[in-house]
């Protein structure tokens, strides 16, 4: 591999998580950092490199990098079986500790904000707003991703798979697109937080139910393991934690002997033990 590229791979993964293992993953890397190189006034990658490296100078950069490298894939139709679950089972399970009367959730990589709105529209229908404290919180590193979120507007091909009846209900029709009606969006603390900002999710960390899916395929195994002890370290006796499926990642987690799988169909769920 090209040592200017190794340079940057270790320097991305250093600065924000991201691992890029192989030759091919590396050119996209350089192919989507080449607009932020433009736009810097860097007359190289080389030169960009040492840009970055420069401390606070290029702290708002490193914002850009995470945006130009993340790859958001979302929509509402792919989280209802993630909704059923929190309904059906998690929930339940909380709440069979009569002196509940609070609950934090929180969807740690929300991408444009589908999955946290699809959880908030899950939690209203059944009408457990009004009966507990329920507090969403919602964070991505990706920039881009999280201010669509914060806007709440989506296109036609985005809300096309929800029922008429939710879509109607929950969503208003503009010429930017379907807004999320404000009643519904405000349920939601959004903000832009990377995972290994120890110090910056700490308290997020601290929820009942912690939603971690399609962010750990970006990670390294050791930044995986890292973000696993920390959930652990932070969350509440008895926590839930939803993670990627897959033979490698339900072996990575269970190898690190600090959560208990939970036998439940279609999901990857993990209690802390």
């Amino acid at each position: 591999m090209d040592n200017q590229l190794l340079l940057f791979r270790d320097l991305i993964h250093a600065h924000t998580g991201l691992f890029f293992s192989d030759y091919p993953s590396l050119e996209f890397v350089a192919t989507r950092l080449q607009p932020r190189v433009d736009e810097t006034g860097c007359s190289s990658l080389s030169e960009y490199y040492r840009f970055l490296n420069e401390g606070g100078k290029a702290a708002n950069e490193w914002l850009h990098v995470i945006a130009a490298l993340s790859r958001p894939k979302s929509s509402f139709r792919r989280h209802r079986r993630l909704a059923e679950v929190l309904l059906t089972i998690l929930i339940p399970r909380l709440l069979s500790n009569a002196d509940r009367t609070r609950l934090r959730i929180w969807s740690a990589g929300c991408s444009t904000g589908e999955e946290p709105l699809t959880i908030a529209m899950a939690l209203d229908e059944a009408g457990l707003f009004n009966r507990l404290n329920i507090e969403i919180n919602a964070s991505d590193a990706n920039l881009v991703g999280i201010e669509t979120a914060r806007q709440g507007i989506y296109a036609d091909s985005k809300v096309v798979f929800l029922p008429t009846q939710a879509r109607l209900k929950y969503f208003r029709q503009t010429n930017e697109g379907w807004q999320v009606i404000a009643e519904l969006h405000k349920r939601i603390q959004w903000s832009l937080t990377n995972l290994i900002a120890e110090n910056d999710i700490a308290e997020l960390a601290n929820s009942d139910i912690i939603i971690c899916q399609n962010v750990f395929i970006y990670f390294s195994e050791s930044t995986i393991c890292q973000t696993l002890r920390f959930f652990k370290q932070q969350m509440p006796r008895g926590g839930y934690l939803l993670t990627d499926g897959g033979d490698y990642y339900t072996g990575l987690v269970a190898n690190l002997g600090i959560f208990e799988r939970q036998q439940i169909p279609d999901v990857s769920l993990w209690k802390k033990s």
